[in-house]
């Protein structure tokens, strides 16, 4: 949880400066007043289709639907062996990449264990989408990974 809290402060503290850099006036544009309205969570939303691997990439792991909305909550991950969508926790977006917190929740991947928690930090590149995942157990055991995937919805 600190490790997401500290990728948050740097995120929001870095869009905080450049946003305070910017002396564009567009006021009188009512083109980019819209713009403007449209939540930055916009561009990602829909049905990714992703793919978890081994850090080495030789191992896929487990193949996971990502449904992001058009804005900060309602994101989950979908398991096929879980009933119910795995609702993120936290959500945090600059430009082009996206991180994504969910847990607790039965793993995937090893049986009658609790996934505490799950950490994607996701790159975001128009259809497909590439980055590494950080899983945290109980007991304190962790795994690192890699995902791939690509927009199906």
């Amino acid at each position: 949880m600190h490790n997401f809290k500290t990728v948050l402060y740097v995120l929001f503290f870095g869009a905080t400066c450049v946003g305070c850099s910017d002396k564009t006036d567009v006021s009188s544009d009512a083109t980019a007043d819209e713009a403007s309205n449209e939540s930055p969570y916009a561009a990602y939303a829909g049905d990714w289709m992703t793919e978890a691997y081994s850090m080495d990439g030789a191992e896929l792991l487990v193949a996971v639907l990502l449904i992001a909305t058009d804005g900060p909550d309602g994101w989950s991950w979908i398991f096929t062996h879980i009933d119910e969508p795995v609702l993120a926790n936290n959500v945090a977006l600059k430009g082009d990449s996206v991180v994504v917190q969910i847990g607790p929740f039965p793993s995937a991947l090893r049986e009658g264990v609790t996934a505490e928690s799950v950490t994607s930090y996701l790159l975001v590149h128009g259809d497909s989408i590439s980055g590494r995942f950080e899983a945290v157990y109980e007991g304190g055991d962790e795994l690192s990974g890699r995902l791939t995937g690509e927009r199906v919805k």
